[in-house]
């Protein structure tokens, strides 16, 4: 997964559908297409949800300097959960 980069937007779900349209058009006539990373959401709310700020330091530890999740750990100062539910926080 090293390099690759998404995009985090919002967007209406008609935007979804019609970029999905486009792209089947595009193969259907035989043209490549792009790959694309992207990571929409529907609500504003839902992204702010998902983008605490420990998450965005947690995001940006890990650009910065790649590492195990225990070298991670000790580089933010957190806890690693112990019954495995990273999705608690």
């Amino acid at each position: 997964m090293t390099g690759e980069h998404y995009t985090v937007t919002t967007a209406p779900i008609d935007d979804f559908f019609r970029q999905g349209r486009e792209i089947a058009q595009k193969l259907d006539r035989g043209e490549k297409v792009e790959s694309i990373r992207l990571i929409s959401f529907e609500d504003p709310e839902d992204l702010l949800e998902l983008l605490t700020t420990g998450r965005v330091a947690l995001f940006r530890a890990i650009k910065n300097e790649p590492d195990s999740i225990a070298g991670i750990v000790e580089v933010e100062d957190r806890a690693l959960p112990s019954h495995g539910n990273a999705g608690s926080r």
